[in-house]
C-alpha cells in the first residue's frame, strides 16, 4: 500500500498495514499505527499516534521521520534523513541515518538480543530520556548527546564525539573513541569493574565526572571540577581539574602522562610512574606506594601516607603531613622538603645526592621518628625537629637556620659531621646525642647545646658549647668555643681533652689522659686524669673541687670561699679567697696564696720568681 498523505489522510482511529508500505507525508491516528511489512519512506514523514510499530525493515529514502507517540522498532531502519521521537522508543533493531541525526525525547528500551547500533556519521544521536539497555550492548556510531541516564547495558561504545550530561551503567566495559565533553555531572559505572576507555580528550566547563570502573585516559583531561576513579587507572596524558582528583585504585602513568593539576590530587592506592616524571600541581594525598617515577614534584601541601621512590629529584614545596609511616627515596636525585613536616608517624628520607629539610619538623605534631640519609651531598636542616623516638642523620648535616632537635624518648645521632654558621640545640629526654664525625670543622656552628652526648671527633663553635653527661671517644678531643660548659659527668675515653676557650666544669671529668684549657676555667667539680692538667688562664671556683693527675698547672685562682684539693704536682699562679687549699705533691708557687681556712702542702714547695706570701688560718 502507498499512503500519500499529501492527498489527505485524516480522522483515522487506528492503522494496520500487513504488507509492504510506502509513506509520504503526515499520518495521524487517534490510536495506534502498525506496519507489519517493510516500510519505505517516499518523503518527509510525520507519524502521530498513541504508538507506532514497525514490524519489519524501514528504508528511509534519505527522508526524515518524526514520530509523536511511542515507537516500537522490530526491523532494521536504514537510510533515514533523520529521526525524532516524542515518546517512548523500543529499539529491537539497529537504526542508520544519513543526515539529520537521531533524537529520542522520551525514554528508550533496548529489546531483542545482541548489540544495538545507532549509526549516523557526522550527525548526533541525542538521548533526552533515560535508556534501559535490557542487558544488551549499545554502539553509537555517531556523535552522542547524552542528557539522561543509560543503564542495564552489557557494554557501551561511542565511536564519535560524545557530550555527557548523564550516567552510563554497564556490566562490561565502556569505550569512547573520540573526544568527550562532560556537559553535566556524570557517573560511568561498570558493575564488573571492566575498563572505561577514552581514546581522545576529555573536557568540561566545570562538571563532575565519577568513574566506578577501571579507567584509561589516552589523551588530556581538562576542565572538570571533580574527577573520581574508583578502579585501576591508566593515565597517558595530563589531567587537569578545577577542584579535586581522586584515584581510589592503583594508577599507572604511561606515554606522556604524569602531570596532575587540581586543588587536591588523591591517590588511594599504588602509583606506577612508568619511568616518567610525576608532577602534581596542587595539593597531594599519597595513600599508596609511588614507584617507578623519574622526578616527583608536589607544588602544594602533601598528605604522605606511603613510600615514594624515584630515580630523580623529589620536591615537596608545601607543608607535609604524615598519615602513615613513609619513606621518600631517590636513587639518583635529591629529596627536598621546602616547608613544614608534621604527623605522628615515622619518616625515612633516603637519597645519595642530598636531602633538604627547610621548614620545621614535628612542631605541630611530633613525628614518631626520623631517619635521613643524604649521601655525599649531605643533609640540609633549616629549622627545629621534634620526634617521640629516634632521629638519625646518616650523612653530614649543614645547618641553614638555628635548629632545636628534640626527642622525648629516643636518641639523636649524627653519623656525619655537622656544619653551618647557626646554633644547634639537641634535647634528648633520657636519650643520647651522638656526634660521630664532630661538628663545625668546615663551618663553625655559632653554638652547640646538648644533654647527654657522645662526641667522637672535634667540635668548633664561634660561640658557646654546653653538654650534659658527655662521653668522648675515638682519641684525643679538641673543643673550640668561646665557652665550653660541662654540665654533667665527662668520660674522656682514655685520651686527651683540649678546650680552646673558657670552660665550666660542674661535675666530674674522668678517664682522661690530660686536659688543657686555654681560657678561663669555672670549676665546681672534679677532674681526674692519668697525666697533666693545664689551666692556662685564670681559675674561678664556684664549688668545692678536686683535681687528680700527674701534674696540675693553674692560672690565678679566685676562690669565692670554696675549697680546692690538688692530688698532683702543682704549679700555682696565686690565689685569693679560697676556703682551703690542699696539695698532695710538689708545689711551685709563682704568686701569693690566700685562703680563709687551711693551706696544706704535702710535698716540696718552691717559690718561683720572688718572695711568696701564704695567708691562711693554718699553713
Amino acid at each position: 500500500v502507498t499512503i500519500d498523505a499529501a492527498a489527505g489522510f485524516s480522522n483515522i482511529g487506528s492503522l494496520t498495514s500487513t504488507g509492504p508500505t510506502k509513506i509520504d507525508g503526515a499520518v495521524g491516528t487517534s490510536s495506534f499505527q502498525r506496519y507489519d511489512g517493510a516500510v519505505t519512506l517516499l518523503g518527509a514523514t510525520d507519524l502521530t499516534a498513541s504508538n507506532v510499530t514497525f514490524g519489519s525493515t524501514v528504508d528511509g529514502g534519505a527522508s526524515p521521520l518524526n514520530v509523536t507517540g511511542d515507537l516500537f522498532i522490530d526491523g532494521a531502519v536504514t537510510n533515514l534523513g533523520g529521526l525524532d521521537v516524542v515518546g517512548i522508543t523500543d529499539l529491537g533493531a539497529d537504526i542508520t541515518t544519513v543526515s539529520g541525526g537521531q533524537t529520542y525525547n522520551g525514554s528508550v528500551i533496548l529489546s531483542g538480543s545482541g548489540t544495538r547500533t545507532l549509526t549516523g556519521s557526522g550527525q548526533t544521536v541525542s538521548f533526552l530520556g533515560d535508556l534501559d539497555g535490557g542487558g544488551l550492548a549499545l554502539h553509537v556510531n555517531s556523535n552522542l548527546n547524552l542528557q539522561a541516564d543509560l543503564s542495564n547495558l552489557s557494554s557501551f561504545e561511542a565511536q564519535q564525539t560524545a557530550t555527557l550530561a548523564g550516567n552510563i551503567t554497564t556490566a562490561a566495559g565502556q569505550q569512547f573513541d573520540a573526544a568527550v565533553t562532560v556537559g553535566g555531572d556524570s557517573v560511568l559505572n561498570s558493575t564488573s569493574s571492566a575498563l572505561v576507555q577514552f581514546d581522545s580528550t576529555v573536557s568540561s566547563s566545570g562538571s563532575n565526572l565519577d568513574i566506578v570502573a577501571d579507567t584509561r585516559f589516552k589523551l588530556a583531561v581538562s576542565g572538570l571540577y571533580d574527577l573520581s576513579v574508583s578502579g585501576d587507572a591508566t593515565i597517558e596524558n595530563t589531567v587537569t581539574t578545577t577542584n579535586d582528583q581522586t584515584f581510589s585504585g592503583p594508577v599507572t602513568v604511561a606515554v606522556t602522562g604524569g602531570q596532575f593539576t587540581g586543588n587536591l590530587v588523591a591517590f588511594g592506592s599504588t602509583v606506577d610512574g612508568g619511568t616518567r616524571n610525576l608532577d602534581i600541581i596542587g595539593n597531594a594525598s599519597i595513600g599508596g606506594a609511588v614507584t617507578g617515577v623519574a622526578a616527583f614534584d608536589v607544588s602544594g601541601a602533601t598528605d604522605l601516607g606511603a613510600n615514594v621512590t624515584s630515580t630523580n629529584t623529589q620536591t615537596y614545596t608545601g607543608a607535609v603531613t604524615l598519615s602513615g609511616d613513609a619513606t621518600a627515596k631517590s636513587t639518583g636525585g635529591s629529596v627536598v622538603f621546602s616547608s613544614t613536616i608534621d604527623g605522628g608517624q615515622t619518616l625515612v628520607v633516603d637519597t645519595s645526592t642530598g636531602a633538604t629539610l627547610t621548614g620545621s619538623v614535628g612542631q605541630s605534631t611530633r613525628l614518631a621518628g626520623l631517619s635521613v640519609s643524604g649521601g655525599l651531598a649531605g643533609i640540609s636542616v633549616g629549622d627545629s625537629i621534634a620526634t617521640v623516638g629516634d632521629q638519625e642523620f646518616s650523612s653530614g648535616v649543614t645547618l641553614t637556620g638555628d635548629a632545636t632537635l628534640n626527642s622525648t624518648s629516643g636518641n639523636v645521632t649524627f653519623a656525619g659531621q655537622v656544619n653551618g654558621g647557626k646554633a644547634l640545640v639537641v634535647e634528648t629526654d633520657g636519650g643520647v646525642a651522638t656526634f660521630t664525625q664532630g661538628a663545625g670543622l668546615v663551618t663553625c656552628l655559632t653554638s652547640l647545646t646538648t644533654g647527654s652526648a657522645i662526641v667522637s671527633a672535634d667540635v668548633k663553635t664561634s660561640g658557646n658549647q654546653s653538654y650534659g653527661n658527655l662521653t668522648l671517644t675515638g682519641g684525643d678531643r679538641e673543643l673550640t668555643a668561646t665557652l665550653v660548659t660541662f654540665g654533667g659527668d665527662v668520660d674522656g675515653g682514655n685520651a686527651a681533652i683540649e678546650v680552646k676557650g673558657s670552660t665550666g666544669i660542674d661535675e666530674t671529668i674522668s678517664n682522661a689522659t690530660t686536659i688543657t684549657v686555654t681560657g678561663v676555667t669555672d670549676l665546681s667539680g672534679n677532674v681526674i686524669t692519668s697525666g697533666k692538667q693545664d689551666y692556662q688562664s685564670s681559675v674561678v671556683l664556684t664549688g668545692a673541687s678536686v683535681l687528680t693527675g700527674s701534674d696540675a698547672t693553674l692560672g690565678s685562682i679566685t676562690g669565692n670561699n670554696q675549697s680546692l684539693e690538688i692530688n698532683a704536682a702543682a704549679v700555682l699562679s696565686g690565689g685569693t679567697n679560697l676556703a682551703s687549699l690542699s696539695v698532695i705533691g710538689t708545689t711551685n708557687l709563682t704568686a701569693d696564696m690566700e685562703s680563709n681556712g687551711n693551706q696544706s702542702y704535702t710535698g716540696k714547695v718552691t717559690s718561683i720568681g720572688g718572695n711568696r706570701n701564704l695567708n691562711g688560718s693554718t699553713v
